[in-house]
């Protein structure tokens, strides 16, 4: 969350950040995405488990303050990005198109599995309880932050630097 670093650059999410922007469009969707930094999930997951009351106890690290896939998108938007929202069955025509054209891109790999998990990209996923760990680390100071355009932005601007994504 200070500054965006991530050893996974594999990361779904992150590689279909990528493939939108590379494209310059993104699926219309409102699913919702809990975006967790990994040291807030570090230090929540080294907490908990050096507590004593912790055995047998199921923790979720998840953002209890959730961003949909369209704010995130309008969020990289707002920081120069040209993104256009299309619809799903548009996003996966185009996709289709691009799998079919760019065979040695190296968005191929990621497109091709988008285009075959698409139909399990939209539809609702198991919801996961975190009561347990915000319950476990009250009072600790040891909160995540929001999925906000702050932490958003932190992410982008080191996926940037690492040239990773164009800077718009």
């Amino acid at each position: 969350s200070k500054t965006g670093i991530t050893g996974n650059l594999n990361d779904f999410l992150i590689r279909m950040m990528q493939a939108c922007i590379m494209l310059g469009k993104f699926p219309d969707r409102e699913t919702p995405l809990y975006l967790v930094p990994a040291d807030y999930a570090a230090q929540a997951l080294i907490f908990l488990s050096l507590q004593p009351d912790s055995y047998g106890r199921e923790f979720h690290i998840l953002n209890p303050l959730a961003v949909t896939w369209n704010t995130f998108f309008e969020i990289t938007t707002n920081l120069g990005y040209s993104l256009e929202k299309i619809s799903q069955k548009e996003w996966e025509e185009d996709i289709r198109r691009y799998v079919d054209e760019h065979r040695k891109s190296t968005l191929y790999t990621i497109l091709r599995f988008a285009l075959n998990s698409s139909k399990a990209m939209v539809h609702t996923k198991p919801q996961f309880d975190m009561s347990e760990t915000l319950k476990g680390l009250v009072d600790t100071g040891i909160e995540c932050p929001p999925a906000d355009e702050k932490l958003v932005t932190t992410w982008i601007e080191y996926l940037q630097k690492s040239n990773y994504i164009p800077t718009p």
